[in-house]
């Protein structure tokens, strides 16, 4: 249903131009939170991809992402 392999192309082009924004959206495409199985086919939530792009997304200013990595971090 979702074009995620097209979506983090996108948004890893983005992350890499500066975009905080890019950054965290590509972190969602990862973060078992925002990772709905039922809808997505052939691809699996990589919890230390959503951080690292995460971390990324915080070196660029969002704070967004800084609750999400500390959601992830949290049992």
């Amino acid at each position: 249903k979702y074009d995620v392999a097209n979506a983090r192309l996108l948004f890893e082009h983005l992350a890499r131009s500066g975009s905080a924004k890019g950054a965290l959206a590509l972190g969602q495409t990862y973060d078992p939170t925002y990772f709905h199985p039922t809808e997505i086919r052939g691809m699996k939530p990589d919890v230390a991809k959503a951080k690292e792009w995460y971390k990324r997304a915080v070196e660029l200013g969002d704070q967004e992402a800084n609750k999400r990595l500390t959601t992830l971090d949290t049992p």
